[in-house]
């Protein structure tokens, strides 16, 4: 739960303490003293826990058994979780949200600068190239008119997916801003939701998902902290998408989509320095041309030997796959590793421990694309005779039912002497 408000924090606390005392108490009255208004959390619209988890706490903490009751006196728990501040320790849980995150308005700020933005990534059906692109457009009102403006569109490298696109947009909307008051908006649920729920759950982590690996375009989302500082005041609102109305907002939305199409179509081809001077790099920053740093050209001719030799319908596959020549790779960078290659992975990386295939996956996914991995994972896994020997038939399940009791282990039973 690093990364999440300290009420989440609690919440959470209350579902793993009902739920680890389940075997203990086995079904008897239970009392659970908390510093904060658990139910609250539950029911608010804005939070950073997913609907499941928060479907999840709630069956936990509503079996009728459990009696909630909220603690006002600080305990040395409250302690070992995190420090608290003045402002946690008097505040309403139903409403409480971090001051950095309540500077982020969610309705238009009158007066304000008005912009849209748009981020796009897509293949051209005709000549199977991946263009991608951002813009910003900027609306001027004048009394009972208003005129839209282009204010920036820019051509992004291929593999720019549409979700680094929306943030390079986003980036340069904040940074016509600086100084100024705004009023953003974009079509992009991404977006919003990253501004007003993720980012700086995120910041708090350090941008390192629960695994330690980075999280999804890391360097693009510390430029987007960074840039939400620039203006004064800032607003970012989601808004609908191809509507073909003529309100202002449905035209500003779809003259930024427009234009972010035209920068895309236009993209120049980008190196790798072209991008750190952009400063808009992902995770991987290196050209669609070149392999990753660890490889050498020894290594490298000796993939493009073995990607040579690999069957016509598994070339027919790269190329459907929009997967580049010598070496080939697929549009992120990442070099792609042919069946031959990938069998003799998988010994070095299943046999000496019989790893499971979601290890399998995760590792193999890391640094290379290979398409129907999964499958052939599966089907590698299937032909050890050491798994099929040692597997068990059905899996072990926890013995809690739905609403975190355990199943007593132990069957009482009266017996009468006489």
């Amino acid at each position: 739960m690093k990364g999440h408000y300290p009420c989440e924090q609690a919440l959470a606390a209350a579902a793993f303490a009902v739920q680890k005392s389940a075997t203990i108490v086995m079904g008897s009255p239970l009392t659970l003293y908390v510093e904060h208004a658990v139910f609250a959390i539950l029911q608010k619209s804005k939070s950073t826990l997913t609907t499941q988890r928060v479907s999840g706490y709630e069956v936990i903490l509503s079996i009728p058994s459990l009696q909630v009751v909220r603690c006002h006196i600080v305990n040395p728990a409250t302690f070992f979780a995190h420090p608290v501040s003045e402002d946690e320790q008097v505040h309403d849980c139903a409403t409480y949200t971090p001051e950095e995150e309540s500077e982020i308005r969610e309705d238009p700020i009158p007066g304000s600068m008005l912009l849209f933005v748009d981020g796009s990534s897509f293949i051209d059906q005709e000549t199977g190239i991946r263009h991608s692109g951002a813009a910003v457009v900027r609306a001027e009102q004048q009394g009972s008119s208003d005129t839209l403006q282009i204010v920036s569109q820019i051509p992004l490298p291929p593999h720019f997916s549409v979700q680094a696109a929306e943030l390079v947009a986003m980036i340069e909307a904040l940074q016509h801003a600086e100084g100024l008051e705004v009023t953003i908006y974009s079509d992009s649920a991404y977006v919003t939701t990253t501004v007003h729920s993720s980012i700086r759950r995120w910041e708090r982590r350090g941008f390192l998902k629960s695994d330690g690996s980075p999280v999804m375009h890391k360097d693009l989302l510390e430029q987007f902290i960074k840039a939400l500082a620039l203006p004064s005041k800032v607003a970012v609102i989601k808004c609908a998408a191809h509507t073909n109305q003529q309100d202002l907002i449905s035209r500003g939305n779809a003259l930024a989509d427009w234009a972010v199409k035209e920068a895309a179509t236009t993209s120049p081809n980008f190196s790798e320095q072209d991008e750190h001077t952009l400063g808009m790099m992902i995770n991987r920053q290196q050209s669609a041309t070149e392999l990753p740093p660890p490889y050498t050209e020894t290594a490298r001719l000796h993939l493009r030997e073995l990607q040579e030799q690999a069957l016509p319908h598994e070339r027919e596959l790269w190329e459907q796959r929009g997967c580049i020549q010598s070496p080939r790779q697929e549009s992120t960078g990442k070099p792609v590793m042919p069946q031959a290659l990938l069998y003799i992975a998988l010994e070095q990386l299943h046999l000496p421990a019989h790893t499971a295939k979601e290890y399998l996956l995760a590792t193999l996914q890391t640094d290379w694309f290979i398409p129907q991995l999964s499958e052939m994972i599966t089907m590698y896994i299937a032909e050890c005779t050491v798994c099929q020997q040692y597997r068990t038939t059905d899996d072990i399940k926890s013995l809690y039912i739905a609403v975190g009791v355990a199943i007593p282990l132990v069957i009482f039973v009266n017996i009468d002497s006489n």
